[in-house]
């Protein structure tokens, strides 16, 4: 399902709005044709937590908001500002859906011995449409100190990720409307494949560079843990197990 999710999307992004375009991603790889440079910055910000000793500055990198526009927070969370939204939405995105609903039946849901209703559905005590941002900020505050790379990964795998999958449901909304949302020449518009992209990439600009706070370097990192020695005694993530 997912890949003909991202065949339909790139196919109709030939159809989006020309605009105000941010440079190429991934040193020339990918070539956006909307402004996506708060969603690039954001890798920005993953990288100053994961080099932050301090939970409550790691916290405030975490709620910064970027050109008015997006947060790490508004990802996954209402925030208190005008002019920004939370990305994920659960109409539109049914793996989000998934997610939600494994979470409300877990042992940490309130939908684990009982049903409730939709506004009664939480996870650890919060609603479970913010999912992402109630286990992040269980992670920062946890009783056992604050563990900068673990905050990262958890942002990564809970909120970025989600909202890469978002875009591409996005992007086939746009496409299933015909471009009737009044939108698609609008300055600010974004095309949804272009944050799929930049959420990936995030500002890395070379394609064998593993290291640093994108999506692309992670998923690379992620893969060596799982290449088989050239000895054939393992692979590496179950050495470092």
């Amino acid at each position: 399902m997912l890949l003909r999710l991202i065949v339909a999307a790139l196919l109709c992004s030939g159809k989006l709005a020309e605009g105000a375009a941010s440079e190429p991603l991934l040193g020339g790889k990918y070539v956006p044709t909307s402004d996506v440079g708060h969603i690039e910055e954001l890798t920005e910000l993953i990288d100053a937590i994961q080099n932050e000793p301090s939970q409550e500055t790691g916290n405030t990198f975490y709620t910064n908001i970027l050109r008015e526009k997006i947060s790490l927070e508004s990802l996954s969370n209402e925030v208190e500002s005008d002019s920004v939204q939370i990305y994920l939405n659960p109409a539109t995105n049914p793996l989000y859906n998934v997610y939600m609903y494994a979470l409300y039946r877990s042992p940490n849901g309130s939908g684990y011995e009982k049903d409730n209703t939709r506004d009664e559905m939480k996870f650890l005590s919060k609603d479970v449409d913010n999912y992402g941002h109630t286990i992040i900020q269980d992670e920062l505050k946890k009783q056992s100190g604050y563990d900068r790379n673990l905050t990262t990964e958890t942002i990564r795998v809970t909120s970025v990720w989600m909202s890469a999958i978002q875009s591409l449901y996005d992007a086939v909304k746009v496409c299933e409307q015909g471009g009737g949302l009044g939108v698609l020449e609008a300055p600010e518009f974004v095309n949804p494949v272009d944050a799929a992209a930049a959420f990936w990439f995030g500002d890395l600009d070379d394609e064998n560079d593993t290291t640093g706070g994108s999506m692309y370097a992670w998923a690379a990192r992620a893969r060596d843990n799982f290449v088989l020695q050239s000895d054939l005694t393992g692979f590496n993530a179950n050495k470092d197990l």
